[in-house]
């Protein structure tokens, strides 16, 4: 490697100074759906995670912010995922459970529509 080539990403305050705060952008999908179960939880749980991690439980100001913002981010990925995999277990069972007592309802109705006898009669 030559000493003309660097590895090094050259930052200038150019680059600082067009930073926009439009340019970190949460939508409300990822603050519903992630960071505010995530904060929910965290409060819950805020001495189990202080003591976890350990940490002085009477933090304030910045620090418990930060705290605040990593933990509901880290831990509403979490509370996403539990929900997803819940979601789909609820959704497979209430299709089963409901498709299998309107099925019969559909098959009657359409015989019935159709003149056709429904008990099982063969000839």
């Amino acid at each position: 490697m030559h000493h003309s080539q660097s590895i090094w990403v050259n930052l200038d305050n150019s680059t600082f100074m067009n930073f926009k705060p439009s340019d970190f952008f949460i939508g409300l999908i990822d603050f519903f759906s992630i960071i505010l179960p995530g904060f929910i939880v965290s409060f819950m749980l805020h001495n189990e995670l202080l003591k976890l991690l350990s940490l002085s439980p009477d933090f304030s100001g910045f620090s418990l912010s930060a705290f605040y913002f990593v933990s509901s981010y880290i831990l509403g990925h979490f509370v996403y995922a539990l929900g997803t995999i819940l979601r789909i277990s609820l959704y497979e069972s209430t299709k089963r459970l409901f498709y299998s007592k309107i099925r019969g309802s559909y098959v009657r109705i359409f015989m019935k529509n159709k003149g056709m006898s429904i008990g099982a009669t063969w000839a």
